[in-house]
């Protein structure tokens, strides 16, 4: 269910958003303070506890003291608002765009270093989070194969890909 939110909160989500922040991967208090302007309206930047407490009395995010500073998380709502849900089939296309990244053919393959390198720039932190599911997945549905520390792309992998 999408809550409403004000442009405000929408603002803010998409602090946390460039900070990759989700329900098990916080953003300390320092790194909101220090990015605020970027993506809060003056007015805004000046309330934003105010708007961290209405996301809070929201559900969207939840707040964690460690002694030293506040750590934001969001909450499982919170994560669906601003990455979506998790859908298996969207991760794979996702995990595939690695693939296409490097423009790696039938019977090629790409090792698992590239691939963990290259994982934030095509995986949302909510596909990131569960992306041995997702690999088993794609091994299933014979778009790649395992082989040791690598990956090689199938002709139906590749069929997925450059269709």
């Amino acid at each position: 269910m999408r809550i409403n939110l004000s442009e405000d909160e929408r603002s803010f989500l998409a602090l946390l958003k460039h900070f990759k922040v989700t329900a098990s991967t916080p953003v300390m208090e320092p790194s909101i303070i220090h990015t605020k302007d970027r993506f809060l309206s003056p007015l805004a930047s000046s309330n934003v506890y105010s708007i961290i407490e209405s996301l809070i009395d929201k559900d969207i995010i939840r707040i964690q003291n460690n002694g030293k500073f506040n750590s934001y998380y969001l909450t499982e709502e919170g994560a669906s608002q601003v990455y979506g849900t998790f859908d298996l089939e969207q991760g794979v296309s996702q995990f595939m765009q690695i693939f296409q990244h490097f423009r790696v053919q039938s019977g090629h393959v790409l090792v698992l270093g590239s691939i963990m390198a290259t994982r934030d720039q095509f995986l949302s932190p909510v596909y990131n989070e569960r992306i041995e599911e997702i690999i088993e997945k794609a091994v299933g549905d014979d778009l790649i194969k395992m082989e040791d520390n690598f990956y090689r792309l199938t002709a139906k992998g590749e069929k997925y890909l450059y269709r």
